[in-house]
């Protein structure tokens, strides 16, 4: 009973404070995610090419990790697995 009662008067409702910690943690280990994947995928499936643009795969693998969970589906259908991961 105290319990609720501080929590009333504080303001602060904890679970929704939780709920979206654990969406930020989600949409960041999504983001590195994506971004190991499609970097990978472009320099490894082109390795011709790799040097050449390799500032234009790093734009576009960062890119794939700010949008998080929105890149996901692209990414899991386009970046095959097979390339692994690559951050640098």
């Amino acid at each position: 009973m105290i319990e609720q009662v501080a929590t009333q008067a504080s303001g602060i409702n904890w679970t929704n404070i939780f709920i979206i910690a654990g969406f930020v943690i989600a949409w960041i280990a999504c983001g590195i995610y994506n971004y190991g994947r499609s970097f990978a995928y472009f320099q490894r499936k082109y390795p011709n090419l790799a040097n050449m643009d390799y500032k234009d795969d790093k734009c576009y693998a960062i890119i794939n990790g700010i949008a998080g969970f929105l890149a996901l589906p692209a990414v899991l259908i386009v970046c095959s697995p097979s390339y692994g991961f690559k951050w640098k």
